[in-house]
């Protein structure tokens, strides 16, 4: 279940997470597949859980690329930050990739008589989570920062899989990686073909493996 997922909800019983879930205000919708949950400048004054589905979170650049800012799945929450700040306007468009549904607790119900044990644990876990979107923001501009495509590609591969020969899945497709790493999908497909030929790496869709030394390949 997504409750189980859901970070902000770490150290609380069911029932506990449930009077969050169920409280006056809070809303559950159902998004079908490429339907805009939240728009680029839209105020955001929601906590935002995924209970299933997939979400991407997209800028469109003036040149008309999209750019992936996270690729979300159930128990993931957004909007989190921005209504912190005070409802902040969101800098991304976040789309259904596949029909979804969403939960939207409003920032003040959880402040606001749940019980002083609840607001505790659940503050801790809004620190935790923050400090997660941080790492993964951190991750991001590190893979863009890379010279080179291949370089990009292996940062990514070797941070999400580690340095482990067993083979490992990505939470991306094709498209969404190419718009992680700021490229277009064909020059993508090509390197991937370039370092499974040079003896690098190997995959199958979403599921890639680390064949060979990685400071060599960056070389």
């Amino acid at each position: 279940m997504y409750i189980d997922k859901c970070r902000l909800f770490a150290g609380l019983t069911k029932s506990q997470a449930m009077r969050l879930l169920e409280a006056e205000g809070t809303k559950r919708i159902c998004f079908k597949k490429g339907e805009v949950v939240l728009r680029e400048g839209e105020k955001v004054n929601d906590f935002c859980i995924i209970e299933s589905g997939t979400l991407e979170g997209v800028r469109y650049l003036v040149d008309g690329l999209r750019d992936v800012a996270a690729v979300l799945t159930e128990g993931d929450v957004f909007g989190d930050v921005l209504a912190i700040s005070g409802g902040r306007r969101s800098p991304v468009t976040v789309i259904a990739r596949t029909e979804s549904y969403v939960v939207f607790i409003p920032f003040d119900l959880f402040f606001s008589g749940i019980g002083g044990e609840v607001n505790a644990k659940v503050l801790k876990n809004l620190i935790h989570s923050v400090s997660d979107k941080y790492f993964a923001l951190q991750f991001r501009i590190n893979c863009i920062a890379c010279r080179s495509l291949r370089e990009k590609i292996m940062y990514y591969l070797v941070t999400v899989g580690g340095h482990s020969k067993e083979p490992f899945n990505i939470p991306l497709d094709r498209e969404a990686l190419a718009d992680f790493l700021c490229t277009d999908r064909s020059a993508l497909s090509r390197e991937l073909s370039s370092l499974r030929k040079d003896g690098i790496i190997d995959y199958y869709k979403n599921t890639f493996k680390l064949k060979q030394n990685i400071l060599r390949c960056m070389l």
